[in-house]
C-alpha cells in the first residue's frame, strides 16, 4: 500500500507491504503432482510443513491457505521465514513477477537489516538476481529472481498463454488499499482501480465488470488474501508449465532436459544453455565477435589518437568512424575526411598494413591474412583510385 506521502510537493509516497503470499514446491512434488495439494496432512521434507503461507496485517477467513502469519510488519516476517524456517539443506529459488524492480528491492532492505550482504546481478536499478549464500546451521542458499525475465508478459497474460486452469487475475482497487479501510465494507470508485491508466480493451472489460459489481460491498481484509494468493497461484502454475515445456524441448537421449528455473536467469540464458548443451559441437567454441555482430565501422586506437591530435593541431573537423561514420569513396572507406579541404586521410598502422621496417619479407603473413607482397598491391590499387 502507498498511503503515506513522503514529499507533499511532488506527491511522492512510500511503499509499505501489508500482505505477502508464497507457495512452496520442489521437483519431486512437481513430478508427482503433489504441488497442487495442501501439506496440512502430509509434510514434504524439501518443501517443509506448508504448501501455501501468507503474511498479513489483518486476519481473513474466506481464502484457504496452509498457514497464516499475522504481523504488523509482514515483509520482515517473510524475510525471517525464508531465511530460517525452510529446510536448511536445500537451495531455495524465489520467483516474483516484475520482482527485479519491485519485490526483490523491498526484500533486500530486510535482508540487509539482518546483517546480510546479498550478491547482486544488476543492470542500472533493475535486479536480475539476488543471492544469499548459505550459512551453516543458519540459512540455505537463497536465490531471488524475476520471472518476467523468463516469461516477458503481464501476469494476467500468463493464463491464456499457457492455457492454465486457474482463476483469471481479477480487478483490484489499489488506491483503496489503506489501513483505514480494514474491517469495513467499502464501495471503491473507478479511480481506485486506476481505470484511466488501462489499455482500451482492458478498460472496456473493466467498465462492464464495474457496472455489474459496483454495488457489491468490498472487504479489504478478505480481498487482499484472495487477490494475492491468486497472483501466486497464477505465477506458480505458469512457472511449472514453462519448466515442463522447456524440459520437453531440450531433453535428449543422453539427458532429461534443462531445468530452466534452476539453471537460467533469463530467457536468453535459457536459449543459450539449450544451444550449448544440445547443438554446440564438442571441442568447439561459440565465438562472439569482440565488437558484436552489428555491421559498424571499425577504427584502430592509433588512428583515433592521430585524428584527435590532428584536429586539435589544425583546428579542423574530421569525419571518422566515431563521428558521422567513415567517408565512402567508390567502394572504399577513408579513415578520416576533412570536408572543407576535400582531404582524405588514411592511417596505415604497421601491424595491419605492413610497413617495410616491421615486415621486410614479401612472404610474411600480416594480421589481415594477406602476404606482404599482396598487401602492397592492394594498397597501391586503393591509392590509384584516390
Amino acid at each position: 500500500m502507498q498511503h503515506r506521502i513522503t514529499n507533499p510537493a511532488r506527491q511522492q509516497r512510500i511503499h509499505e507491504t501489508n500482505f505477502i503470499a508464497a507457495k512452496i514446491v520442489c521437483p519431486k512434488c512437481i513430478t508427482t503432482g503433489e504441488w497442487k495439494r495442501s501439506l496440512k496432512n502430509k509434510i514434504c521434507k524439501v518443501c517443509g510443513p506448508h504448501r501455501t503461507i501468507t503474511f498479513s496485517q489483518q486476519p481473513y477467513n474466506e481464502t484457504i491457505t496452509d498457514h497464516k502469519i499475522i504481523s504488523q510488519n509482514p515483509l520482515e516476517a517473510f524475510a525471517l521465514w525464508i531465511l530460517y524456517d525452510l529446510p536448511n539443506n536445500y537451495d531455495t529459488y524465489v520467483y516474483s513477477h516484475f520482482g527485479g524492480r519491485f519485490d526483490m528491492v523491498l526484500v533486500f532492505e530486510k535482508l540487509y537489516s539482518q546483517n546480510l550482504n546479498p550478491e547482486l546481478i544488476m543492470k542500472g536499478n533493475k535486479l536480475y538476481e539476488m543471492k544469499v549464500a548459505k550459512r551453516p546451521n543458519s540459512n540455505p542458499n537463497i536465490v531471488f529472481r524475476d520471472s518476467y525475465n523468463l516469461m516477458p508478459m503481464a501476469l494476467a497474460a500468463l493464463v491464456p498463454t499457457f492455457g492454465l486452469e486457474v482463476e483469471d487475475k481479477p480487478f483490484f482497487p489499489h488506491l483503496s488499499n489503506r489501513p483505514e479501510n480494514y474491517g469495513k465494507s467499502i464501495f471503491p470508485t473507478k479511480e481506485d482501480y486506476l481505470a484511466d491508466g488501462m489499455m482500451p480493451a482492458k478498460r472496456r472489460e473493466f467498465d462492464i465488470w464495474y457496472e455489474e459489481n459496483k454495488n457489491t460491498p468490498f472487504l479489504l481484509d478478505e480481498a487482499l488474501a484472495s487477490y494475492c494468493t491468486n497472483d501466486v497461484e497464477i505465477l506458480m502454475c505458469a512457472l511449472i508449465a514453462f519448466r515442463n515445456e522447456f524440459f520437453e524441448t531440450t531433453k535428449r537421449a543422453s539427458h532429461n532436459g534443462i531445468d530452466a528455473l534452476r539453471e537460467c536467469m533469463t530467457i536468453a540464458s535459457a536459449c543459450m544453455k539449450h544451444f550449448r548443451t544440445n547443438h554446440l559441437q564438442k571441442e568447439h567454441l561459440a565465438i562472439v565477435p569482440e565488437r558484436g555482430y552489428e555491421n559498424v565501422d571499425n577504427q584502430s586506437l592509433l588512428a583515433l589518437k592521430f585524428f584527435q591530435w590532428y584536429r586539435e593541431e589544425n583546428n579542423v573537423e574530421i569525419q571518422t568512424a566515431h563521428w558521422k561514420g567513415e567517408k565512402v569513396i567508390g567502394k572504399y572507406k577513408l579513415d578520416g575526411w576533412i570536408e572543407e579541404e576535400q582531404l582524405g586521410i588514411e592511417v596505415n598502422g604497421c601491424a595491419w598494413h605492413g610497413c617495410k621496417e616491421c615486415y621486410p619479407s614479401d612472404n610474411m603473413i600480416l594480421p589481415n591474412g594477406l602476404q606482404q607482397e599482396r598487401n602492397d598491391k592492394k594498397i597501391k590499387k586503393e591509392w590509384n583510385i584516390f
